[in-house]
């Protein structure tokens, strides 16, 4: 037999040296099924022929195939990391995110340091659970609220029906509160698979009925359906339970799933059949705020004449069906018509934490009945048309946004009135701008477009157009007008006093006055920013400027992620041709259009240019993207782009560095993992979904949440691109170990991380402080969270692979 396995051995690494990798697979498995303890001496071969092969079976879509290939590896060699972490990145290529992130996990229990694979677990976990879970789970009066609603409102004779379930908290005090039959849907496969885990934990699968499916596909047995139903429900339900609300109430379809629910699923009012929540109105004020406006806005003076440039919120529009679409000619930075999913009518922010003044009185919107059954049935269909609200202003100022909110009626007051409850307000939950539950304020970015005479060089004049802020004065009277569909409330106009009328739809707002020859495009909302931040902008031109070769020979590389004005402004203000690095063919586009609207030629490059096509004096990348983290490949791509620098040219910036503290924040926990069973009012969800979170979180601001300072902030790593190591390898694998004395008592909850950017010479931006960046944080799990005493010396080791950052605590000596 040992002969017939050597020869085996042969034919495995002959095909393999071919890439015949197939048939080295098929032989590398007869050696291992025929002698076992080859398996050492064979394993690393093993697993590349058998990424190898995995990728190609993808390629052709044989993906039957691909899950025998990963069965067959693990019946021989389960314990290897390296298996589960491609076969992840196979599934997550195939947009299998849970499956993906489970193989990530697996991969992390045969190999904890596998760094690979935790890299792919955050990207995958940050695909699968929206943050704003964790938040409304930990939101304990938001649950109580639910609770007594439930409590006072079921019968035990009722039938039962949870609308986007989700962990079926909601599905689990129904079974709490009565003995009535309850069923539940949630059409995310994630979210259903942990609603199940939810459910079965607590001891509850034998009295939920649980459909992985949107509610439209359920149907009643025995009763004809116009829709093709994946799930039956054995008769009508009596009671549809649903908390499908987001911070401008319509945008997760409440509309839509509760009109279906009436004309399908629910049985009539006459008949007992009734709705939780009851009802909803919801409000709206005008604010006065600059960060929403530098937000959503590129200032004029910051851009070119005849570019404007806004985010993508404040497009909705009705299509032929009735139902939200783009309007026509919304273009994004690429040049490319943006798609519905890509244009928002609204963001959201937790206005009370960002400084802001109320410069209007509060008015109401609209009454919304989700007991109704002929008012859902109108604006479904798209008959409720618009909604028009009088503002007086009451402090003069700017009129930077609309902020809308809503009170949300649970239980109605007549059922708890019916119920003894004499505490009728814990069925009523508000999200105005000082509430303190877990939802957000809707916020419409207010456009004021306005049309001046810009005079040219030659004497002549040229109408500008450029969007302002709409400045108000007390006593003035502002008009709304609301466009109201299924899915969201559009802001149409805002007229002022004056009577001047402002479109908001992006289509429509700089029509008719602004010129063909201008240009409207979009960004998102962390570019706009990035854009508004002059400081950072002029910085990084001054290091240029002082290492700049009067010359036309200067070559100037910028190979910076995303999109951005520097090499426009760069190539106009220095007459020289800028050669721009763009990521993909999207970006390259929008670089083309730009530049060809400003007159400026960039070289523009699909790939970083080698050291064989050019040599170049300056090489430019903003290495820390807005969110806080380091942009994706920006240090592969700084090593990569030193090849091409000259004998005396410099990279800017020419150092960046970590900067770490370790604090204590129960708040920050809130937003990250359930943090107790408390707070989901005894049921066990928290171990459950807490399995999905993620460790490093962006797009902090350290103003808007409470923390204690633990230790003192450090310098951890440091990353100099003008003396980068020789080896890929070492260049984006970076670790040390800090010995760091505390300064409070507490408990290491996580490590708030920030940069510092030395641009040039002495000239460094600190991401923590007022620009365009925001922090980032890395939450540690409770079993890995430390009690420290004031005083004492702690390690902290600091680790960053590509631009993954990741940090590890442990007491000095231990």
């Amino acid at each position: 037999m040992e002969s017939a396995v050597e020869k085996y051995l042969v034919e495995a690494r002959q095909n393999q040296f071919h890439r015949n990798y197939g048939k080295a697979y098929a032989f590398y498995l007869l050696v291992l099924k025929l002698c076992p303890h080859y398996k050492g001496f064979v394993s690393e071969d093993f697993i590349a022929v058998w990424r190898e092969w995995s990728t190609q079976l993808q390629q052709l879509g044989r993906m039957e195939d691909l899950f025998i290939l990963y069965q067959q590896g693990c019946e021989v060699f389960v314990e290897n990391d390296m298996l589960h972490y491609n076969m992840g990145c196979s599934l997550l290529k195939l947009s299998m995110k849970v499956e993906a992130a489970g193989m990530f996990r697996k991969a992390l229990c045969a190999n904890g340091q596998n760094l690979c694979a935790m890299e792919k677990l955050e990207c995958a976990s940050r695909r699968l659970i929206d943050g704003w879970h964790f938040a409304m789970l930990n939101d304990k009066k938001r649950n109580l609220c639910f609770s007594s609603a439930i409590k006072n409102s079921i019968k035990d004779t009722d039938c039962v029906l949870d609308i986007g379930s989700g962990t079926g908290i909601l599905s689990m005090l129904a079974v709490k509160h009565s003995k009535a039959k309850i069923h539940s849907c949630e059409m995310l496969k994630i979210m259903q698979v942990i609603g199940s885990e939810c459910i079965s934990l607590n001891e509850m699968e034998n009295k939920i009925t649980s459909f992985s499916c949107d509610s439209n596909k359920l149907a009643i047995k025995h009763k004809p359906s116009s829709e093709d139903p994946i799930g039956y429900l054995d008769k009508q339900v009596s009671l549809v339970i649903t908390e499908t609300v987001d911070a401008g109430l319509f945008g997760e379809g409440i509309i839509d799933i509760l009109r279906h629910a009436w004309e399908h699923l629910l049985c009539s009012k006459d008949q007992g059949g009734r709705v939780l929540p009851s009802r909803a109105t919801l409000y709206c004020a005008l604010v006065e705020c600059e960060y929403i406006y530098k937000k959503h806005t590129v200032i004029p003076a910051h851009s070119f004449p005849g570019v404007i440039i806004t985010s993508r919120v404040g497009e909705k529009e009705v299509n032929t069906s009735g139902k939200t679409g783009h309007g026509n000619g919304v273009f994004d930075m690429y040049g490319q018509l943006l798609h519905t999913s890509e244009l928002e009518p609204y963001t959201s922010e937790k206005v009370k934490l960002i400084p802001h003044k109320v410069v209007t009185s509060v008015k109401k919107v609209m009454d919304v009945d989700f007991n109704d059954a002929m008012f859902l049935e109108t604006m479904a269909n798209g008959g409720y048309g618009h909604v028009f609200v009088d503002h007086d202003v009451i402090g003069e100022g700017f009129a930077d946004a609309v902020v809308l909110w809503f009170d949300l009626e649970v239980a109605s007051p007549q059922i708890m009135k019916c119920n003894n409850n004499l505490d009728e307000h814990v069925t009523q939950i508000n999200t105005c701008i000082s509430s303190d539950y877990c939802w957000e304020q809707a916020v419409f970015p207010i456009r004021c477009c306005k049309t001046h005479i810009r005079s040219n060089l030659d004497g002549s004049g040229c109408n500008n157009t450029v969007l302002e802020r709409l400045c108000v004065e007390t006593c003035d009277v502002i008009n709304l007008d609301f466009k109201v569909f299924s899915d969201c409330l559009s802001l149409a106009s805002v007229t002022d006093s004056a009577g001047i009328s402002y479109p908001q739809n992006l289509s429509k707002l700089l029509q008719p006055d602004f010129a063909s020859s201008s240009l409207h495009i979009t960004a998102h909302e962390q570019l706009v920013e990035r854009m508004n931040d002059v400081r950072f902008t002029n910085t990084y031109f001054q290091a240029v400027l002082r290492q700049f070769n009067s010359s036309n020979s200067c070559n100037i590389l910028d190979i910076s992620n995303g999109f951005d004005l520097l090499s426009i402004k760069l190539a106009k203000l220095l007459k020289v041709k800028i050669h721009k690095y763009c990521q993909t063919p999207a970006i390259q586009r929008a670089y083309c259009r730009l530049s060809q609207h400003c007159n400026q030629h960039l070289m523009l490059y699909n790939k970083i240019p080698s050291h064989t096509q050019t040599s170049f004096d300056i090489i430019v990348s903003e290495v820390i993207e807005p969110s806080g983290l380091i942009s994706p490949d920006a240090i592969k791509n700084m090593f990569e782009a030193q090849m091409s620098l000259s004998h005396n040219g410099v990279m800017v910036p020419r150092k960046v560095s970590l900067v770490a503290q370790c604090i204590s924040s129960e708040e920050l926990l809130s937003k990250c993992m359930v943090l107790s069973d408390e707070n989901t009012l005894g049921f066990k969800i928290a171990d459950i979904i807490n399995d999905y979170r993620i460790s490093t979180h962006s797009d902090l601001d350290l103003s808007h949440f409470s923390f204690k300072q633990l230790t003192l902030p450090e310098v951890t790593l440091e990353y100099c691109f003008d003396a980068l190591p020789n080896t890929l390898t070492d260049a984006v694998l970076q670790q040390k170990s800090l010995v760091l004395k505390t300064i409070q008592s507490g408990i290491v909850h996580a490590i708030l991380f920030w940069f510092k950017i030395n641009v040039y010479n002495d000239e460094i931006i600190d991401t923590s402080k007022a620009n365009h960046w925001k922090q980032a944080a890395y939450i540690f799990p409770k079993n890995k969270q430390l009690l420290v005493t004031s005083g004492e010396e702690i390690v902290l080791k600091s680790l960053c692979q590509n631009d993954l950052v990741s940090f590890s605590i442990s007491t000095y000596g231990k």
